[in-house]
């Protein structure tokens, strides 16, 4: 369960009363993240429950991400003596956790009891909200009722009604009870193995579910892989360090790794120790979430505390293609990460804390992006020979970032050539030439614009032909049709179609048989997703949808889940594609690929899907 909200919230004085310890009105805030565990006795049910406090500061909100997941019950704390930026939480966890349940607690009503939030208004936009309850840690004022609606929500939360094997369960107590910060994998799998549970696939299964529970942090990547974080604060508590290190402020962001022994030394009882062979294992691990990228193999630099000043720099903004990305809620991490994977283009170190210039040599091409962080936008300005080119890049990148968020909307806007005060959405100028209509009408202006000349300013036709269109909206979810070409042959169209659009009633006992696909689509994307990039985004999408699901999911997630696999295969199979084409340039990636075949052409035959 975790807590999130602004400093001050009174988040940490809430725990402690859910936890029948006394109310301390001096109570600091809470700064990095603090667990605490609740037992809950709920009918026959004792629940073991992890409270995971965040603090508020902002330079803070993007490792959040390290936890935050959709199998999580969340607690936003609002203080009812602050403006709070209820929505903006709101956003915040919907971004990571999906429609994960959330309890909205206005707290401090003693103080302030005219506060209050338009709860119709965000029940109605926000559908994970379950709840309102206006409490008083100080006065224990509306406490209980909040108690009591929390214990029966969580009851109710998908990994509690799991049924565990004994081993299982062994193996989850002695993790618990170990006092060590981190275990390596060896160590792993040999208490595993202590418990007879001796499969490759069940081990894995068993760690991905610890790791939801909380009990371990895990990461996939080949490079996080051979630890196991048995106290998230650990690994928190060492990236605050660093965020928050005088050495890295003065640097503008600019970290030496020589100096980690000095910024993680441990200064107070209370503090923990980072032994020195660590040190690459959280550097990665900021790197995985684009916190930080690496200029040399001795410096890596974190775009959050770049210089907020944007620098001076000559561009013609009248001659550059100009685009906007309209956000309903811009995370803090989007624009750093923008800048992690840009890394290579970055012109004359020409960077800021919001903003970034580009230069792309193959092109002969340059590029601003700045990030209005009050207003929710993403400008982009793209100047050059080959401008439509290296826009469609940058494009791309953005929208692989806002893909990996559960729920962002975003919406592309183009400025008119002649007055970029005035936009229109991008998919509205599609939705018109597909229509073949290519007038468009601005009122205010008195003015029609060519809908062809607008697009062509900006994509080319050719590339609007590959593009996925965006055929209907349904409960937040957008489904694309990929639009095929006509000299594809017809059994090759007809299997793509019914990838995109059966619905997959599986009848099968997914226990014994989902933890195989499951680790041997983990072994291959390990292997093979250091080839490409794009090949590596593909996998690393599939693997969280394909790593979700558990013998106990609704049918939908299930089927979701499947039917992108079966789409990504089929893909694999095709000696044209791409994809086909990198795994082959490896003998490890066609025995991986071999294997994983194999194990998919079981599921396709329960599934009556295209075997491969």
């Amino acid at each position: 369960m975790l807590l999130v909200g602004d400093g001050g919230a009174g988040k940490t004085s809430l725990v402690k009363q859910l936890l029948g310890e006394n109310f301390d009105e001096h109570e600091s805030q809470t700064h990095g993240i603090n667990i605490r565990d609740w037992n809950v006795e709920e009918g026959d049910k004792s629940i073991n429950v992890h409270l995971w406090d965040f603090g508020g500061q902002e330079i803070m909100h993007a490792t959040h991400q390290f936890f935050l997941s959709k199998r999580s019950l969340y607690i936003l704390v609002l203080d009812g003596r602050k403006d709070e930026k209820t929505e903006y939480w709101l956003k915040h966890i919907e971004s990571f956790g999906g429609d994960s349940p959330v309890f909205v607690v206005i707290n401090k009503i003693d103080e302030n009891p005219g506060f209050d939030v338009n709860r119709r208004f965000l029940q109605e936009k926000y559908k994970g909200i379950k709840g309102f309850y206006r409490v008083s840690c100080a006065k224990r004022e509306g406490l209980d009722g909040f108690s009591e609606a929390l214990s029966k929500a969580l009851a109710d939360v998908e990994l509690i009604k799991t049924t565990w094997a004994t081993s299982w369960f062994n193996v989850k107590t002695q993790l618990e009870n170990m006092t060590e910060y981190f275990i390596s994998y060896e160590q792993y799998e040999e208490m595993c193995a202590n418990e007879n549970i001796t499969e490759k696939s069940a081990q894995d299964t068993l760690v991905d579910f610890l790791n939801h529970l909380g009990v371990i942090l895990h990461f996939k990547d080949f490079e996080l892989l051979d630890t196991h974080v048995l106290e998230p604060k650990w690994v928190t508590e060492a990236v605050y360090k660093i965020i928050n290190s005088k050495k890295l402020a003065e640097c503008n962001g600019v970290l030496k790794l020589d100096l980690l022994g000095e910024i993680l030394k441990k200064e107070k009882e209370t503090e923990y120790s980072y032994p020195p062979d660590k040190y690459q294992f959280i550097i990665d691990l900021m790197k995985k979430f684009e916190l930080c990228y690496e200029i040399d193999k001795k410096t890596v630099l974190l775009p959050d505390l770049l210089e907020i000043q944007e620098p001076e720099f000559g561009f013609d903004y009248e001659a550059a293609l100009n685009f906007v990305i309209d956000y309903d809620f811009l995370p803090k991490s989007v624009m750093p990460q923008f800048i992690v994977k840009m890394k290579k283009d970055i012109k004359n170190e020409l960077r800021w804390r919001t903003g970034v210039v580009l230069e792309d040599k193959a092109f002969h091409s340059t590029a601003v992006v700045k990030a209005d962080e009050r207003d929710e936008k993403i400008y982009i300005y793209v100047d050059g020979e080959q401008k439509r080119d290296y826009f469609s890049v940058i494009r791309k990148t953005f929208g692989d970032i806002n893909d990996s968020f559960k729920k962002l909307e975003a919406k592309e806007l183009v400025p008119l050539p002649d007055n970029n005060e005035f936009t229109i959405e991008y998919e509205e100028l599609i939705g018109y030439e597909q229509m073949n209509k290519d007038d468009y009408t601005v009122g205010k202006l008195r003015k029609t614009y060519s809908v062809k000349e607008l697009l062509n300013g900006i994509v080319s036709e050719e590339e609007r032909k590959k593009e996925y269109e965006k055929v209907s909206k349904q409960g937040g979810d957008v489904y694309f049709k990929q639009e095929i070409k006509l000299e594809q042959k017809v059994e090759q169209v007809n299997v793509q179609e019914q990838i995109a659009t059966q619905e997959v009633n599986i009848k099968i006992d997914l226990k014994s048989e989902l933890p195989a696909i499951q680790s041997d689509f983990r072994k291959f994307k390990r292997e093979v997703s250091k080839l490409d990039d794009e090949l590596k985004g593909e996998l690393e999408d599939l693997e969280e949808d394909l790593l979700e699901i558990t013998p106990t999911s609704d049918q939908s997630k299930i089927n979701k889940a499947v039917n992108k696999l079966s789409s990504f295969m089929q893909e694999l199979n095709d000696e044209k594609s791409k994809f086909n084409k990198i795994v082959k340039g490896t003998k490890k990636g066609i025995e991986l690929a071999q294997k994983l075949g194999n194990t998919y052409n079981k599921f396709a035959q329960w599934l009556a899907l295209p075997p491969v």
